[in-house]
């Protein structure tokens, strides 16, 4: 079965329709083609410019990087939702690796210079982007590092090369192309 999706704009939509699922029958008798329509605008199409929230504090959908104002340690982090919120959390909850660094070191985090790394759509998107930045900075408070997502998707990447080892066997080293001249 095959679909296809058309706008639609008045009752000629289905008309379309019809004869398009007539021509698809006459010449590929075996496809089976269904159509659904669509509305051809959406109410965000006709208010294109979003405010853009330009104080960091006051985002969602990033990935942070917090460090200690007392040592080298930090941490990497993700949220979805705003990132005050996420961090007065990481401030107040015993379950935080940031809290429980501030209590057992008393040691102070320094929540006014967060950095933000990257942005995404979606939360599974900031999932393997906070994966990555954790897999490249190596941040000391995190324990993600062994998660089984990021055991899954980077397990066969090194951390010294953008390029994953199952991908390096299908290269031709230098020396191979070299010899062949």
């Amino acid at each position: 079965m095959k679909y296809l999706s058309l706008p639609y704009i008045n009752d000629k939509s289905e008309i379309i329709s019809r004869n398009i699922k007539k021509l698809v029958k006459q010449y590929y008798p075996k496809i089976n083609l269904r159509v659904a329509f669509k509305s051809p605008a959406q109410l965000g199409d006709h208010f294109p410019f979003k405010d853009k929230v330009i104080d960091p504090n006051k985002q969602s959908n990033v990935v942070y990087h917090v460090k200690c104002m007392d040592c080298d340690d930090d941490y990497i982090g993700k949220t979805t939702q705003i990132l005050n919120e996420r961090i007065h959390e990481h401030a107040t909850n015993k379950d935080s690796l940031i809290y429980q660094h501030m209590q057992s070191e008393k040691h102070r985090i320094d929540f006014a210079n967060i950095k933000i790394l990257d942005r995404a759509s979606s939360d599974l998107k900031l999932q393997y982007k906070e994966m990555l930045y954790i897999r490249k900075l190596n941040p000391s408070l995190n324990r993600q590092m062994n998660s089984e997502l990021f055991s899954f998707v980077i397990r066969n990447a090194k951390k010294d090369s953008d390029i994953t080892r199952d991908i390096q066997k299908y290269l031709k080293p230098k020396n191979a192309i070299n010899n062949k001249k």
